[in-house]
């Protein structure tokens, strides 16, 4: 796990500036973003995920044809599963623990379930909890 990258994430949903206009748990990137990508800010909702290419522009980008949000290079096969396979790889996480953090209504690691409707303050602490917890021996 790269515990840095995870708490950098969760510090931005606590204080830092969202590049989207509201946070949507359930949503990565949502609106017209393509007029916006120029200005590296997008129209509408987004999730932590989403946030990503705010937080970390020089490894994260929004798809330029879907509008996902993705690693800057990574292989975009399987649209719905690019965002993920980027977030597992870029922050060294399982896919259960990706579903766990970054997904509503799912507990695998004892760390809460949140709803579609979940707070960016909600899920960055989520985040801070999971650190914790896997820190701990």
């Amino acid at each position: 796990m790269n515990k840095e990258r995870l708490l950098k994430l969760a510090e931005h949903l606590l204080h830092g500036k969202l590049g989207h206009k509201e946070f949507d748990f359930n949503r990565y990137n949502t609106g017209e973003y393509y007029s916006n990508l120029l200005n590296g800010i997008c129209k509408t909702s987004g999730c932590a995920i989403g946030e990503c290419p705010i937080v970390f522009p020089d490894k994260w980008e929004f798809d330029s044809y879907s509008g996902l949000p993705k690693l800057i290079n990574h292989s975009i096969y399987g649209y719905p599963l690019v965002s993920r396979r980027s977030a597992t790889k870029f922050f060294e996480i399982s896919n259960e623990e990706y579903i766990n953090l970054f997904t509503p209504y799912n507990k695998y690691l004892n760390t809460g379930v949140l709803s579609a409707d979940a707070t960016k303050e909600e899920v960055a602490l989520n985040i801070i909890n999971f650190v914790n917890k896997t820190t701990i021996i």
